[in-house]
């Protein structure tokens, strides 16, 4: 009978033994586990997509849950859409980032940082497209000015061609009229020189 007993005290003992083993082992898991997805969830406000998903592996060996499960799908959209940002494809990167706003059971503060990445490249694509519409506005600009300017000056240039002939015209008519009087003056001495002539040889 005491036998007995001994061995149902051992058994016991090593029950409880293995008992609290156990609860260590859960307890440092669950502090494990705690870590890396503080680690995880810092690297997400960082946007550091790397560190993020190597925590959320390394907490998932731990223990499984619908976080770390869905993290890695959502980080690879966040991923593809820095890379075109750094393209500046704007439409995809949007596309991305929606992406990563449908997968099924989402995690909140990923869906969070595709809100904010999906609100800055539309600011960007807008920005991009103005700025696209005053370089057209100013090219445009540009060119009626440049157009004026021709204008003005082929204006300027058949001005300064009609003062011309109108100077030359002046000057011709000038040099004729000079001529023309220079052949009248010739005349009049000539009938001068005949008039005279006679009156003398009448007396």
């Amino acid at each position: 009978m005491k036998t007995k007993w001994t061995i149902v005290s051992v058994i016991l003992l090593t029950l409880a033994a293995a008992g609290s083993i156990w609860g260590i082992k859960i307890y440092y898991d669950d502090q494990a586990y705690n870590k890396q997805m503080r680690i995880a969830r810092n690297a997400v406000a960082g946007h550091e997509w790397e560190i993020a998903r190597t925590a959320y592996q390394k907490s998932r060996k731990i223990h499984v849950s619908v976080e770390n499960r869905t993290a890695s799908q959502q980080l690879t959209y966040l991923e593809h859409a820095d890379e075109e940002i750094k393209q500046q494809n704007w439409e995809s990167a949007v596309n991305m980032y929606n992406q990563a706003l449908t997968v099924d059971g989402g995690v909140e503060l990923l869906n969070k940082a595709a809100t904010t990445g999906k609100t800055y490249v539309e600011a960007l694509r807008n920005s991009g497209e103005a700025q696209q519409k005053v370089q057209q506005l100013t090219d445009q600009v540009a060119q009626q000015s440049s157009e004026i300017v021709a204008l003005q000056s082929s204006a300027s240039d058949a001005l300064k061609a009609m003062q011309d002939s109108a100077n030359n015209a002046l000057s011709s008519a000038k040099k004729a009229q000079s001529k023309q009087n220079k052949s009248d003056d010739k005349q009049k001495q000539k009938s001068d020189t005949k008039s005279s002539k006679v009156e003398e040889s009448k007396k």
